[in-house]
């Protein structure tokens, strides 16, 4: 494998890590940053099939 490979995967790692920290410790500030419009686009995505089965 190459150098570049390696150091994307690093980037990855400390990246994921990161993310799993910020979670960890400080909830809050996650949540509205990046799980609240990840849900939101989420909801807006399949309210079309959800509507519909409601009625």
């Amino acid at each position: 494998m190459s150098d570049q490979i390696y150091a994307v995967l690093g980037v990855l790692a400390a990246l994921a890590a990161g993310l799993w920290a910020w979670r960890r410790f400080h909830y809050r500030s996650f949540w509205l940053l990046i799980g609240f419009p990840i849900t939101a686009i989420r909801i807006r995505a399949s309210w079309r099939k959800v509507a519909s089965a409601a009625t």
